[in-house]
C-alpha cells in the first residue's frame, strides 16, 4: 500500500484537509500518517464507503485517530469481499464485478474450472459454455450448459434452432411457441399501431416498407422491453397499404 501527495505546493494543492476527507487532522498530522491510515480514509472518503473493516480483513488495521475519523464520515460498511483476479490482471477484463466471494467463515473455494475460456470461472459465469443461452433457461429446458453444440439444435422441428428460442423468449419445446406481431390496430388519419408480446430484458427494434419490393426501412431503433404487451405507432398519414416487421435481439 502506498499513497504520496503534499498538502502545500504541486497539481495536489489544497487548501484544507477537509478537502480530502482529514478534518480531523492538522495538515501537519495528515503529512504524518501511515499509508495504511491514508488509504483507508482516502479510499473511504471518495467512495462513499467504511472501509475499516474492508482493510482490517487483510491485516491493515488503522490507527484509532484513522479510525475516528472514518467513523465520523457516517458511512455505511463496504461489503467484506474477496476479489479474484483473471488472466487479464487484477481489478482488471471480464468477470471481475462478478467473480468476488464473500468473507464470511462459511464460503468456501470455488471450482475454477472455466468451459468455455472466458477467464470467468463457471462457478461465477452465467453462460459456462458460451453459446449466448444463460446456464438457467439451458437447465430449465432440459439442454447442456456446458455443451456450447446445443444452441444450434432445434428441439421441436420448428424453424428457430434453440439459440433462437432462447432470444425470442419462445418455448424450445413448443413448436406452437413463436414470436410474431399480435395485432395491427388501425388509429385516426390512417395511422396504424402494431402490437407484440415483449420478453424483459430484450430489444425491439421495428421495421417497415409500402412495397415488398423495396427494402424494409427502421421505423424505431432498438428499445429494451420491460415485458407485457409493446407497441409502435406508425405515425406517417393516410398510410394505405404497409407492412410491418419487428426484430428481436440482445443487449
Amino acid at each position: 500500500l502506498g499513497i504520496q501527495t503534499n498538502f502545500s505546493s504541486g497539481p495536489f494543492q489544497v487548501t484544507s484537509t477537509n478537502q480530502l476527507g482529514f478534518s480531523i487532522f492538522t495538515r501537519t498530522e495528515a503529512r504524518a500518517l501511515s499509508n495504511v491510515d491514508w488509504m483507508v480514509i482516502a479510499v473511504s472518503y471518495v467512495t462513499g464507503l467504511d472501509f475499516r473493516g474492508f482493510f482490517e480483513m487483510y491485516g491493515y488495521v488503522p490507527s484509532v485517530e484513522a479510525a475516528a475519523q472514518v467513523a465520523g464520515f457516517g458511512y455505511n460498511a463496504a461489503s467484506q469481499v474477496f476479489c479474484l483476479s483473471t488472466a487479464k490482471g487484477y481489478c482488471k477484463g471480464q468477470g471481475f464485478n462478478a467473480m468476488t466471494l464473500p468473507v464470511d467463515g462459511a464460503q468456501s473455494w470455488p471450482d475454477e474450472t472455466d468451459t468455455d475460456s472466458d477467464q470467468e470461472w463457471d462457478y461465477f459465469d452465467q453462460d459456462d459454455d458460451g453459446d449466448i443461452m444463460s446456464d438457467a433457461f439451458e437447465t430449465t429446458h432440459g439442454f447442456d450448459p456446458l455443451n456450447a453444440s446445443d444452441a444450434l439444435e432445434n428441439a421441436d422441428g420448428d424453424s428457430m434452432n434453440n439459440l433462437s428460442e432462447y432470444i425470442a423468449g419462445t418455448l424450445p419445446h413448443d413448436a406452437s411457441s413463436v414470436f410474431a406481431i399480435e395485432q395491427l390496430v388501425p388509429l385516426e388519419n390512417g395511422h396504424v399501431q402494431i402490437q407484440w408480446l415483449g420478453v424483459p430484458g430484450r430489444l425491439y427494434t421495428v421495421w417497415g416498407t409500402d412495397n415488398l419490393s423495396f427494402d424494409f426501412v427502421k421505423l424505431r431503433e432498438p428499445e429494451e422491453s420491460l415485458g407485457a404487451v409493446e407497441s409502435y405507432v406508425d405515425m406517417r398519414s393516410n398510410i394505405t397499404e404497409s407492412f410491418y416487421k419487428v426484430e428481436v435481439g440482445l443487449p
